[in-house]
């Protein structure tokens, strides 16, 4: 299984080892699920989880700078989402088609919250416009950051839930305890368990 592999590996491997078992694992995510193995993935020591979870930013970020945006916050702490979301992500540069005025910086409660028979949730990135320290916009400057935001089923056109100008979208259709799970598990749940 590729997800053992993943598990296992020690030291540094060719970015072509990696999605090979970034493959594999994806199958094994598929079978058991996001949040199992994410949960699993923190039983490994330190430097493997840096190891990995750099790597899979670096492919990350590799994929996202072709698109623009000036930087990303890779946030790879959830290794299965990240493997799922490198493997069926889909991106799309284009402005919301339809805006729900939710709370600021509050995408992931906004969808929980507004989420119905209508739309579905998704998650992953969000090229947004850059703010500087007085709150202004800086004009043509935008970053890629975890973000979530809802789909019409009927549509399929984008939901955004939050009052930030999004360029493009990059991520996958999570169900709503897929998501909720993410934000329950901590960063590092054996050392959050031990303070």
């Amino acid at each position: 299984m590729g997800y053992n592999k993943l598990k296992n590996l020690k030291g540094i491997c060719t970015d072509n080892d990696l999605l090979e078992l970034i493959k594999e694992t994806y199958n094994d995510i598929r079978k058991n699920g996001i949040c199992i193995i994410g949960k699993d993935f923190w039983k490994k020591g330190v430097e493997e989880k840096d190891i990995i979870g750099g790597r899979l930013g670096q492919l990350l970020r590799a994929k996202l700078q072709k698109e623009g945006g000036i930087a990303i916050e890779a946030d790879t702490s959830n290794i299965a989402f990240t493997i799922k979301l490198l493997v069926e992500g889909k991106i799309q540069m284009v402005d919301p088609h339809q805006r729900i005025e939710g709370e600021a910086k509050e995408c992931f409660s906004n969808c929980m919250e507004l989420v119905d028979d209508t739309n579905s949730i998704y998650t992953g990135y969000g090229l947004g416009e850059i703010r500087d320290e007085s709150g202004q916009i800086i004009p043509n400057q935008y970053v890629w950051t975890p973000h979530a935001w809802l789909v019409s089923k009927r549509t399929k056109e984008i939901i955004e839930t939050t009052p930030t100008v999004w360029k493009g979208y990059f991520g996958i259709h999570v169900k709503a305890d897929e998501l909720v799970d993410m934000w329950r598990t901590p960063i590092d749940p054996i050392n959050a368990a031990a303070k």
